[in-house]
């Protein structure tokens, strides 16, 4: 890719379609989630609207002004030309599973 950060918010369709069908994996697994596919989208929505970002050159997955993910090892760090936009979106869709799971259990905000 010819970029350095994707924005959730640009890809909202794609992150919604994923969502879906990461959603309906989970809650057809032999540990199913607890939460609401209407948590899920609470998340998202509060994630795309705070601008959650990935940054390809630094391999940060940023949320307003802190760092929510990055490699620990610089040489993990994937390489901009072999990511593929999906798991991009993949990597985000981890941290808006983890909130949709949080606001199920304390509802409001995430931050």
């Amino acid at each position: 890719m010819n970029v350095d950060k994707i924005y959730l918010k640009d890809y909202e369709e794609l992150a919604l379609k994923l969502a879906k069908e990461r959603y309906k994996i989970r809650v057809n697994s032999d540990y199913p989630c607890r939460y609401e596919f209407e948590h899920v989208l609470e998340a998202l929505k509060q994630y795309k609207e705070a601008n959650l970002y990935y940054n390809i050159r630094t391999g940060r997955t940023h949320f307003k002004d802190f760092i929510l993910s990055e490699y620990s090892n610089p040489a993990d760090i994937p390489k901009a030309d072999e990511l593929a936009l999906e798991d991009i979106i993949s990597e985000f869709l981890n941290h808006v599973f983890s909130s949709a799971n949080v606001l199920c259990l304390y509802g409001g905000n995430i931050f």
